[in-house]
């Protein structure tokens, strides 16, 4: 398998897209990926919910920040590594390189309070918030 891809989504920031390439089908076709994050203790985890890989048609897959930074816990500014290996019926082909660029972890925002306008404090000059 080729090297896996990870970047921050350009529509959703809070969400990491994960991409990769069909592998040669060895004359069956490819019914299933698996894809591993790997974790802080040298492990890896898989994320069946956002990256379950059971379409063989769907390349990419998209988790979110929140989960990853869950499931692997890795520190701040480290890379989300990722690997993986696809299935067809002669088994589980060997996984693919760990890829070494890409996508860091990172904190979401936090959710911003509601304004609220101070009328009591506020004047023609100054908007009190």
């Amino acid at each position: 398998m080729a090297i896996l891809s990870t970047a921050i989504d350009n529509i959703n920031p809070t969400k990491v897209k994960i991409t990769w390439t069909a592998p040669f089908d060895s004359y069956e076709p490819i019914d299933e990926y698996k894809i591993l994050l790997l974790k802080s203790d040298g492990t890896y985890v898989e994320d069946e919910t956002n990256c379950g890989g059971s379409d063989p048609a769907i390349l990419f897959c998209y988790i979110p920040m929140s989960t990853i930074r869950t499931l692997t816990s890795q520190p701040l500014g480290t890379l989300i590594a990722v690997k993986s290996q696809a299935h067809n019926l002669n088994g589980w082909s060997q996984f693919s390189q760990l890829n070494t660029l890409g996508a860091v972890i990172e904190t979401e925002p936090d959710q911003m309070t509601d304004l609220r306008f101070d009328i009591q404090n506020s004047d023609n000059t100054n908007i009190i918030v």
